[in-house]
């Protein structure tokens, strides 16, 4: 009988527990100053609140695994609230209305959280820890704020805004010997908006992070970091994507590997981008657009430091951009290249390389209106090439400096249409050390070109087309050849 009965409350107990791993909870409130929350613990529960009013507080909190939670407000100035500990955990949470705040927590893997808000001046805050988390914020209005924080591998973050003078931020962070990839994808529609994407990764192997910024509107701010510390850190990607009026972009990214491209297309206004890559095998691609009739002035500044390192720049696609394009290039290290084309525009280009084995090449077309090109190559190492092209119908400034063995530089300057008055050429290759080769090719009027190698086994031309032309060559060394054309 005691047998009996002890087995009889071993299965009732295991009853109860079965009814507690799935709670359901459901509140629902109307009208102000609310207060609604739920407390839950086991496994697979349910909790739903609703409340429709001003200034509702809505809160729930539940530890186990596979929770489900569950808010939806409608009204100005409401309060929520989620937490979970726990894996598997659901957060679904919409706010419809002015002011209104909302915060979630999650600790646990694999748990997902989702925000919608309708409205203005509205806080989304979302921080999960633990691994393969997702979360995504949707934010219809102005004056909206979103803020991601994930702690752990996998993550995965996506944050939607429309409208003016929103901010949104996702911050993504791994420590452990394989930190895994995470993923942040930011798309912005309105005016002056600002959208930021932090990844951190600190690990044996480090990296395999993707950013993707798209924003479409006038006068946005994106910014990407990506950096960690690992044996192989790196193989990251930051993509950003700028439409409208006047915006501006910030790229760091550290180790090997590593891609940060930048599309800005503008028609008024300035629009910069400024990437910063460390490490080795990475790739910068910078791509600024002027529309018709377009008065936008665009600067693409871009830092490498480390091996076999790449940048491409292109501005301006349009015959009547006719705003500064302005581009300035520095690479330290070897095996590097670099490659700049600016078509139409005043154009200034700026490209500096230390150390061995680097590849310079400036591509700048002014045929139709603007004024000034100006493009200046600093090499100093050995086994460089430098190549510069010029074709506008006035204004020319080309300089090529190289210091090491094995360098080679070429000037090309071309007039696009009949001579006008106050036409100018000028071209500049200085060049120091073995083995030297430089040519400079000047077709037009008010031409200057300077030549001086000081080495071994130089050998430079130069060729100038027209009336005014001065040249000037200079060789000091062994094995030269020289020869001037005009």
């Amino acid at each position: 009988m005691k047998k009996l009965f002890a087995l009889t409350l071993i299965v009732m107990l295991g009853l109860t527990g079965l009814v507690q791993a799935a709670n359901d909870a459901t509140i629902e409130q109307v009208g102000d100053d609310n207060f609604a929350e739920v407390t839950q613990s086991a496994d697979d529960n349910l909790a739903f609140i609703g409340q429709d009013g001003d200034e509702n507080y809505a809160d729930i909190l539940q530890s186990g695994p596979g929770n489900t939670a569950t808010l939806e407000q409608e009204g100005m100035a409401n309060f929520a609230d989620a937490d979970q500990s726990g894996s598997d955990g659901t957060v679904l949470s919409t706010q419809t209305g002015d002011d209104n705040f909302l915060a979630i927590a999650q600790s646990g893997d694999e748990n997902t959280a989702m925000v919608d808000q309708t409205g203005d001046l509205n806080f989304a805050m979302i921080d999960q820890l633990g691994d393969d988390a997702v979360a995504s914020v949707s934010q219809l209005g102005d004056d909206n704020y979103a803020d991601v924080e994930q702690s752990g591998a996998a993550g995965t973050a996506t944050i939607l805004q429309d409208g003016d003078e929103n901010e949104a931020s996702v911050t993504q962070s791994t420590f452990g010997l394989l930190t895994g990839p995470h993923t942040a994808n930011i798309s912005q529609i309105g005016s002056r908006n600002y959208a930021e994407v932090i990844q951190h990764t600190l690990g044996l192997l480090a990296g395999l992070n993707s950013a993707d910024i798209s924003q479409l509107g006038d006068e946005h701010w994106a910014e990407v970091t990506q950096e960690g510390f690992g044996i192989g850190e790196g193989a990251n990607s930051a993509d950003v994507s700028q439409t409208g009026i006047g915006h501006t972009t910030y790229v760091t990214q550290s180790g090997a590997f590593n891609s940060a491209e930048v599309t800005q297309d503008s028609a008024l206004r300035r629009h910069l981008a400024d990437i910063i890559q460390e490490g080795y095998l990475n790739a910068a691609r910078v791509s600024q657009m002027h529309g018709a009739t377009s008065s936008a002035e665009a600067s693409a500044i871009v830092f490498q430091d480390g091996t076999s390192n790449e940048v491409d720049v292109l501005q301006g696609d349009h015959n009547y951009a006719s705003r500064e394009l302005v581009a300035d290039i520095t690479q330290i290290g070897t095996l590097n290249y670099t490659s700049v084309v600016q078509d139409r525009g005043p154009s200034y280009a700026w490209v500096t390389q230390s150390g061995l084995g680097n590849q310079a090449y400036i591509d700048q077309d002014k045929s139709k209106t603007g004024h000034t090109n100006e493009a200046t190559i600093e090499q100093s190492g050995t086994a460089n090439y430098a190549e510069q092209t010029q074709m506008a119908r006035e204004g020319f400034k080309a300089y090529i400096y190289q210091t090491g063995n094995f360098n080679e530089a070429v000037q090309t300057q071309a007039h696009s249409a009949p001579y006008p008055g106050g036409t100018w050429n000028v071209a500049t290759t200085t060049q120091t050390g073995n083995l030297n080769v430089g040519s400079i090719v000047q077709t037009g009027n008010v031409a200057t070109a300077t030549l001086t190698q000081t080495g071994n086994s130089n050998d430079g031309y130069i060729i100038q087309t027209g009336p005014s032309s001065v040249g000037s060559m200079s060789q000091i060394g062994n094995g030269n050849i020289g020869g001037i054309n005009q």
